[in-house]
């Protein structure tokens, strides 16, 4: 950048993560407008080789689930069929400062206090009006989680809302597999709920990010930034000395972004 006082600055553009899962499929954003898809399970295999998609603009973030890709745009959302890449639908709109999670049924997404499912070309299925703003929302097999600023975990079961647990402060990313739900919170406190009796099952300090096992039950893992700490049941954690962002735990495979 040259500037009229006659000094030259160098600046980087850096541009967020963006990843989605599922199973041991992922998607990843390689640079602001192209995302990279692979499987990690078989990252050995010749015929499992990573595939590219690139965009003329910049990718806000991705989503996916057995059938389908979304990937998500300022002013867009493009549905793509996973197995073969081939673009299912495109849907023109204001999508700025919107969460997504995408179920087989609906492409979910929140803007402030509203939740809106929808089809796949667009058209509004059903939606929801919280009383506080919607930091994070997450599919899971039989619903969609939702959680509040205000520490409200809400499920979406066959269109209704149901409360499942009042959360201390601010819940910024929700994840649920069978009967546990995990959260991220603003005090970078990561606590684990029974979602049958809202009880605790296990809360962790200073945890920036975390990721179930996508195999095993009862296999967590949680990251501070320079160490990740491998959990299982009762068992005493395993820890590993490696700084970055948590991303998935696929079989064996613990995925970090640095």
């Amino acid at each position: 950048i040259g500037r009229r006082d006659g000094i030259v600055e160098l600046r980087s553009v850096e541009f967020g993560l963006s990843f989605a899962r599922y199973r041991s499929n992922i998607a990843y954003r390689t640079n602001a407008n192209q995302i990279t898809i692979k499987n990690v399970a078989n990252s050995s295999d010749e015929n499992s080789q990573s595939k590219n998609l690139s965009f003329l603009k910049i990718v806000y973030s991705i989503h996916m689930n057995e059938s389908k890709i979304l990937v998500h745009f300022k002013d867009s959302l493009i549905l793509f069929d996973s197995k073969t890449l081939e673009k299912i639908s495109e849907i023109p709109g204001d999508f700025e400062k919107c969460e997504f999670a995408l179920s087989e049924s609906a492409i979910v997404y929140s803007k402030g206090k509203e939740l809106m499912f929808i089809d796949s070309v667009g058209a509004v299925l059903y939606s929801f009006t919280f009383q506080s703003v919607i930091r994070s929302i997450s599919s899971s097999l039989d619903g969609v989680i939702i959680g509040c600023v205000d520490g409200t975990i809400s499920i979406i079961i066959n269109k209704k809302s149901h409360l499942l647990v009042q959360h201390d402060s601010s819940v910024e990313w929700i994840e649920r597999k069978e009967n546990q739900i995990a959260i991220l919170d603003k005090n970078s406190r990561c606590v684990i709920y029974d979602s049958f009796n809202s009880s605790v099952l296990r809360s962790i300090d200073f945890s920036t990010s975390f990721a179930f096992n996508d195999r095993v039950t009862d296999l967590y893992a949680s990251s501070n930034g320079s160490t990740i700490s491998v959990y299982y049941k009762d068992c005493q954690p395993m820890n590993h000395f490696v700084e970055g962002n948590l991303l998935a735990f696929v079989e064996n495979k613990l995925i970090v972004s640095n």
